[in-house]
């Protein structure tokens, strides 16, 4: 099937909905309002021409940068894949467009923004933690001690520092790189 593909500019029109589904999966959606605007000769001056509002989804990763970036009346640049969907309630009709977001981003034509990238986890499993430097100490009363050398151990690696965690519960942060 082929499918649409559109870039879209406007202003965010509502306040976006964030949705977490129980199997980890997010979702966050709000309306984009694009008004034409044209230079009328005869009137000397800019005249807008009618809004077109579409709804916009973002998915997984997008989803969450989104409802952590984006605000109602913001200016945005969209691009992804248009549908339209039809809709029918209490005796009323109507078509919905609708843009499944592959980009977006805030149109640099009306301000400034700052980028933060987010660093994803990199996962692994050590069954042997002899190795490591420090020993990490779990969620454990001071008595306790980990023997290093029969746990398994997952590490996060984010910005060259591992993250030792075990189960939820973060542990310490271990610089694992060697010094001489």
């Amino acid at each position: 099937m082929n499918e649409i593909q559109v870039t879209l500019r406007g202003n965010v029109a509502s306040e976006p909905r964030h949705v977490r589904f129980d199997d980890g999966n997010s979702l966050t959606s709000f309306r984009l309002a694009s008004t034409v605007r044209r230079y009328d000769r005869e009137r000397q001056e800019w005249v807008d021409r009618g809004t077109t509002y579409v709804n916009v989804t973002c998915r997984k990763a997008m989803a969450v940068n989104a409802a952590t970036s984006v605000r109602k009346g913001q200016p945005m640049v969209v691009t992804g894949k248009l549908t339209e969907r039809y809709w029918s309630a209490n005796g009323r009709s109507g078509q919905t467009l609708e843009i499944h977001a592959e980009g977006l981003g805030h149109d640099l034509s009306y301000g400034t923004a700052e980028f933060a990238r987010i660093v994803r986890a990199e996962r692994r499993s050590l069954t042997d933690v002899s190795s490591l430097p420090v020993l990490a100490e779990a969620a454990l009363d001071s008595d306790d001690v980990l023997d290093h050398h029969e746990m398994a151990v997952a590490i996060d690696v984010v910005d060259g520092t591992e993250m030792v965690d075990e189960g939820e519960v973060p542990v310490q942060r271990l610089d694992l790189t060697t010094t001489g």
